[in-house]
C-alpha cells in the first residue's frame, strides 16, 4: 500500500512579507487561486487517497492546514511540537504509517512543489512503488539551466527496469554550488537537481533511522508506543525537545551511499518541476505582461520593465526601473532586486534579531 508524506512544517522565509509564521508559504496561494499544499494534495488526484495521505506541519498551522484539506482525516494532519528538519520529521510518518500497514510504501514530498503535468508524476510515482523493494529511490530533475539555488544528484549507471523509466544508481549528493560549478554539473550529463521526494518502505527508513541514528529511533519508539493513547501529546513534546535538527539526506541518506549496503536509485523526471523557492520563481509559472511584468497588484508602471508585483490594498506605482521584486502587505512593504531574491531570508533573519517580531 503506497501512502503520501507530505512534509508542510516550513516557514517558507524567502516569501516575506506574504509568507508569515502564522501563515507559512504553503498556506497560502503563490502561483495559482489555490495554496501550495492544497495544489500538493491535488496532484495526487485518486492515485494515493486520503485516508493514505499523512501531513506532517508544525503546531502553529496544523489548524489551518486541516481547515485548507478537510477532505483529509483529521488525525492525518500531524502536528509537530518543535521543528527539527526533515530527518524527525520522515520519522515521525514511518512509524505513523507503518502502523497503519506494517508493509507501508512511502512516497515523501515537500508541500510547496510546482509540478506538472500531473499524469507524468504519477507515473514516475507508481514507477518508484513497482521497483523500490528493500532500496530506496530519489527523482532527479535534468537541469534545464545551472541553478546555484538548488541541491543536486550525481547518477551513476543505468538500472535495468521494466517501467519504461530512466533509472540510475545514486552516486552522491552535492550541495548548492557556484555558477561554474553549476554550469560543469549541466554539462557533463551527469547530475540532477535534487527534488527532495523519495520513495522507500516504512520498514527500511526506520531501519536506516535505528542503524545510523540511533537516539532518533528511540524517541521514535516511544513515539510509536503511545500513538492512539492519551499519552500521545506529551510523549511527542518530550522525545521532539530531545531530537537533534538535522534533514534527512545528511542523518541518513549520505550515510546509506558511503556505507554502499542498500541499493539506492534516481529516477530521471522529465515533468515540469520548481520548489518554488522565493519571489524570482513567480515569472516562471505566472504570465508576464507586454513588458516582461509579473503583476499581481493595484500597479501603475511607466518604463518598467521585468518585475514582480504583488501587493494587496495600496496602489503601487513605479517608473524607471527593472528587474525588481516589490511586495506590499497591510504592514510592510519589501522592494529587492531579483538577483537578491535568495537574501529575503537574511531580511528576515535582522527582522529577527532587531526584535521586529510583529512583523514575522
Amino acid at each position: 500500500m503506497l501512502y503520501a508524506v507530505i512534509m508542510a512544517g516550513g516557514s517558507g522565509t524567502r516569501f516575506w512579507p506574504r509568507s508569515r509564521k502564522s501563515l507559512p508559504k504553503q498556506l497560502i496561494p503563490i502561483i495559482s487561486q489555490r495554496t501550495m499544499i492544497q495544489e500538493t494534495i491535488d496532484r495526487l488526484g485518486d492515485a494515493i487517497p486520503p485516508e493514505r495521505t499523512l501531513v506532517i506541519a508544525t503546531e502553529a498551522i496544523a489548524a489551518q492546514v486541516r481547515q485548507q484539506i478537510p477532505q483529509l482525516p483529521p488525525q492525518n494532519v500531524i502536528a509537530e511540537p518543535y521543528g527539527r528538519d526533515t530527518a524527525p520529521c520522515v520519522g515521525l510518518a514511518a512509524v505513523l504509517a507503518r502502523r497503519l500497514e506494517a508493509d507501508a510504501t512511502m512516497v515523501i514530498m515537500p508541500a510547496d512543489h510546482a509540478i506538472k503535468p500531473v499524469d507524468r508524476f504519477l507515473k514516475t510515482i507508481r514507477a518508484a512503488e513497482s521497483i523500490v523493494g528493500d532500496g530506496m529511490i530519489t527523482f532527479g530533475v535534468k537541469p534545464t539551466f545551472a541553478a546555484t539555488g538548488y541541491g543536486y544528484i550525481h547518477r551513476g549507471g543505468a538500472v535495468d527496469n521494466d517501467t519504461g523509466e530512466k533509472v540510475f544508481e545514486l552516486v552522491a549528493f552535492k550541495e548548492k554550488p557556484d555558477l561554474a560549478t553549476a554550469t560543469n554539473y549541466q554539462q557533463t550529463g551527469e547530475y540532477y537537481w535534487n527534488s527532495g521526494i523519495y520513495v522507500w518502505k516504512a520498514k527500511t527508513i526506520l531501519e536506516k533511522i535505528e542503524q545510523l541514528m540511533p537516539d532518533l529511533y528511540a524517541g521514535l519508539v516511544q513515539i510509536a508506543q503511545a500513538a492512539g493513547t492519551e499519552r500521545w501529546d506529551a510523549t511527542l513534546a518530550r522525545e521532539y525537545d530531545k531530537f537533534e535538527k538535522i534533514s534527512i539526506d545528511y542523518g541518513v541518506m549520505e550515510k546509506v551511499l558511503a556505507d554502499r549496503a542498500t541499493q539506492v536509485m534516481v529516477i530521471e523526471i522529465d515533468y515540469e518541476w520548481d520548489d518554488v523557492g522565493s519571489w524570482k520563481a513567480i515569472d516562471r509559472h505566472v504570465p508576464v505582461d507586454a513588458q516582461g511584468n509579473v503583476v499581481a497588484a493595484r500597479h501603475l508602471g511607466i518604463d518598467t520593465h521585468g518585475c514582480i508585483v504583488v501587493g494587496e490594498k495600496r496602489l503601487i506605482a513605479t517608473a524607471g526601473v527593472e528587474d525588481l521584486i516589490i511586495v506590499e502587505t497591510e504592514d510592510a512593504l519589501l522592494v529587492c532586486h531579483k538577483d537578491r531574491a535568495e537574501d529575503v531570508k537574511k531580511l528576515v533573519d535582522e527582522i529577527s534579531g532587531q526584535g521586529l517580531e510583529d512583523f514575522l
